[in-house]
Formats: structure tokens, sequence, C-alpha cells
């Protein structure tokens, strides 16, 4: 688990660091955007190797599957493998539904995650009510939470409770849990560098 999290900590600081020598040098905050899904890929990675050697689940399965939809679905990584009518045929009609699929796993991990926690304390059953706003919220007001605003409410609230919770969480809703911090980390990074 320490590797895993040294390996979330390195792929967001450099992520971080490129930022701040193009803000230093530039004038701009910019991170490297077109590397951000391979850091997602790059944590699948290293989530799996992790995940097989301490037990693979239905948390896990669910979880890097959202993670390979986020990271496939992005612009900067289909421009590598198609051209610009493929890419624009593929925004517009099917790109909808891998998002809808990647918004069905978003709840089924978070799901899995609380069942997880609820385990530990029945308080975190409160947790249900914020996925339940934030899931409506992507499809009643989708220009105000979408679903990368979304990973980083959900992240912040599980590296808190992670963070305080003096009981031990289940080893793979750790893992989890890791590497959805780092996902949001980037997340966030992603939304301060856009939005300068």
């Amino acid at each position: 688990m320490e590797q895993l999290r040294k390996v979330v900590a390195v792929g967001c600081l450099t992520y971080v660091l490129y930022g701040l020598i193009s803000w230093f040098q530039l004038g701009v905050f910019l991170p490297p955007l077109p590397v951000k899904p391979f850091i997602f890929l790059g944590f699948i990675l290293f989530g799996l190797v992790n995940a097989i050697q301490s037990g693979f689940n239905k948390l896990d399965g669910s979880f890097y599957l959202w993670i390979v939809l986020v990271a496939v679905i992005n612009q900067s990584f289909l421009e590598l493998f198609l051209s610009t009518p493929e890419l624009i045929n593929f925004q517009d009609s099917i790109e909808v539904f891998f998002e809808l699929l990647a918004v069905f796993l978003f709840i089924l991990f978070n799901t899995l995650i609380i069942i997880s926690l609820r385990r530990i304390n029945y308080n975190f059953t409160l947790y249900f009510l914020i996925l339940t706003i934030l899931v409506i919220m992507i499809f009643a007001l989708p220009s105000y939470i979408d679903l990368q605003k979304s990973t980083v409410i959900m992240g912040f609230i599980y590296f808190m409770t992670q963070r305080f919770s003096r009981k031990t969480i289940d080893a793979s809703v750790q893992r989890t849990i890791v590497i959805l911090t780092g996902v949001a980390i980037i997340e966030v990074i992603e939304m301060i560098a856009l939005h300068q």
C-alpha cells in the first residue's frame, strides 16, 4: 500500500511541479494537460498490481474500469488514435454512452465504498445522500456539477474519512481511496489551470 501511495504522490507532484515551472517561466500555471490520462493509466497499473497481490474484488473491478473510461474518453488521449473526423464522429455519437457508463460505474464503486465504510460506522450511511445529490445534479444541472467535480467532492470526503477514522478500513477501500484522491487532486489542478 505504501508503494501505491508513493506512486500516486509522485504522479500528483509531477503534475503540480510542471504547472509551477510553467508559471515561473511563462507567467501562466499550465500543467501538462495531455499527460493526465497517462497518469491515470499509471495509477491503474500500480493499483492493479497491488489489487492482484492482496485480492481482486468487485470494488477494484468497477473502480479501475471507471478510471479507464475517464482516461479513454479524454480528448488528448483520443487524438493519439483517431483522426479529426473520427474524433468529431466519436464525440457526436458515441461519447455520450461512454460518459453514461462512467457515471454508472461512479455510482457503483462509490456505493461499494460506502457499504464497506458503513460496516465500520453506521453514520457513513449519510454518504449515500451526498452521492445521490451529486448524481441528480450531474443529470439535472450539468453546467454546475459534472463527473469531474463529483469526483473531487467524493475524493475529498473519502480522504478525510480515511485520515480521521480511528478504525481500520478494508485494504481494497484504502487502495481505492488512495487512487481516487490522486485522481481528484489532478482534476482540481486541471480545473485551476483551465479557469485562470
